[in-house]
């Protein structure tokens, strides 16, 4: 899609906002189309969640799971973060099915499960994560004894 298109899907008032998040890496997949003049950017594409200010480990997965929900896309540099540390994150949340991902043209695309509303809406996100990582292993060892019997 150009960028007119992404700005109409989006609601987003400046043309500049998108360039500046293009030249900064914030919409994966985007490039400059040199015969026609114009950028391109990948129809899966979303604005990225720039309202990630989260400074420790609760919050930073509260913030991932909050940026899904409201269809933003999230990424390591948004959180300032190494890819190898935004990674484990990810995985924690995508083992706990907080968060699914999809990937269209090698990009990987993060959205809200059910279960997002419910770990956003608790008291204590991080004990939430926790107890639903708890759960997982427990049943995939369960899964593993059943299956040895």
């Amino acid at each position: 899609m150009n960028i007119r298109t992404f700005q109409k899907n989006f609601k987003i008032k400046h043309e500049e906002t998108i360039l500046a998040w293009i030249h900064d890496g914030l919409i994966p997949g985007a490039y400059f189309d040199k015969p026609k003049q114009t950028w391109v950017l990948p129809d899966e594409a979303r604005p990225p969640y720039t309202k990630a200010r989260a400074k420790n480990a609760s919050a930073i997965y509260v913030s991932i799971v909050r940026g899904c929900i409201d269809r933003y896309h999230v990424l390591p540099q948004l959180y300032h973060l190494s890819q190898q540390e935004f990674n484990v994150y990810i995985q924690q949340l995508l083992k706990a099915n907080l968060i699914s991902v999809v990937y269209h043209d090698q990009i990987a695309y993060y959205y809200a499960t059910p279960e997002s509303e419910s770990f956003i809406a608790s008291k204590n996100p991080l004990r939430y994560l926790e107890t639903l990582l708890g759960v997982a292993v427990k049943a995939a060892t369960e899964g593993t004894i059943k299956s040895m019997f």
